[in-house]
């Protein structure tokens, strides 16, 4: 049974991400037939996704909930609009309930 603290943290999790969200994405993972799982997700177009060569890398990201896609990966496709993307990270976020998904376009 979860601690009191985990259950409203749940909450307070899931009723945040109900307001944060700025784009639907679709996933399928690679080399899969399966159809597109959507999802909700914070998507930043250029986030800044690290120091490469002593240039600031900017990359797509996005922040999607660790249970809508499942397993989510290095070379999954990802659909947002009309925009093609191909997973180049999927790291989790603090306790794991949100990853964080850099993206190249596909």
């Amino acid at each position: 049974m979860p601690t009191p603290f985990a259950s409203v943290e749940a909450r307070v999790n899931a009723a945040v991400f109900r307001h944060l969200p700025n784009a639907v994405a679709s996933w399928v993972p690679a080399g899969s037939v399966a159809a597109p799982v959507d999802a909700d997700v914070i998507f930043d177009e250029a986030a800044d996704s690290g120091v490469e060569f002593e240039t600031i890398v900017q990359a797509p990201t996005l922040l999607v909930q660790d249970t809508a896609w499942l397993g989510v990966g290095e070379g999954d496709a990802i659909t947002i609009g009309i925009k093609a993307f191909k997973v180049r990270t999927a790291e989790p976020v603090g306790d794991g309930r949100f990853v964080s998904v850099t993206l190249v376009r596909a």
